[in-house]
């Protein structure tokens, strides 16, 4: 239990990274449009200050599956069968993300071409099985008295992905430009959930 208790803190290390890529990569990329412009434009080659942002995006990606590995591993431990397949398989999604986006290079040069077809898959089976893990994580907790508090967060949280990842379906459709500032909204819901999960975990000693 001790050597997973260090782990529970980089939920929020992580998400402090991820934020760190949005904001400064909005300012040291002048060019850049975070309304109309991907997140994963930032870490692309054609960004003068890639190197940085990815660094950021090792970060978090690095404390994103540890803090995971230590809630599925004490989830076995204590919790509901629902909250047990919920955590596995968000660590699945943290594994698809290391292996989706660390191995395969995002250009921005070829809109058509191998890379984007395999990022477009492997950010689909992202976004489906996080939606799922939510659902799962939110019944979990709250079949667990005790627990309501983070069945509610996990709940709200999973209900705001859901709604903007259906927006953003829309204003594809639709050819809205705000497709950056959807995605944001998106990633903003689960990374709220990701740091108030770590929070109360790292300093409500109970909860553990």
């Amino acid at each position: 239990m001790k050597t997973q208790r260090w782990m529970l803190p980089l939920g929020m290390i992580a998400v402090l990274s991820f934020l760190l890529l949005t904001i400064l990569g909005k300012f040291l990329w002048p060019g850049y449009n975070p309304i109309s412009s991907y997140i994963s434009e930032l870490i692309a080659d054609e960004n003068p200050h890639v190197h940085l942002m990815r660094t950021f995006m090792n970060i978090y990606t690095i404390c994103f599956c540890l803090f995971i590995f230590s809630i599925a591993v004490h989830a076995f431990r204590t919790y509901h069968v629902s909250s047990k397949i919920g955590y596995t398989m968000l660590f699945v999604v943290a594994f698809l993300s290391v292996i989706g986006y660390g191995s395969v290079p995002i250009s921005m040069d070829f809109i058509f071409s191998a890379n984007d077809i395999f990022h477009f898959i492997v950010t689909i089976c992202i976004l489906l099985i996080t939606i799922l893990a939510m659902i799962f994580i939110a019944v979990g907790y709250l079949r667990q008295e005790h627990l309501n508090t983070m069945g509610k967060i996990s709940l709200t949280a999973g209900i705001l992905f859901i709604l903007f990842n259906a927006y953003h379906i829309v204003a594809i459709v639709t050819g809205q430009n705000i497709l950056g500032l959807i995605q944001r909204l998106t990633f903003y819901s689960f990374h709220a959930f990701t740091f108030s999960i770590s929070w109360i975990y790292t300093f409500k000693s109970n909860r553990w």
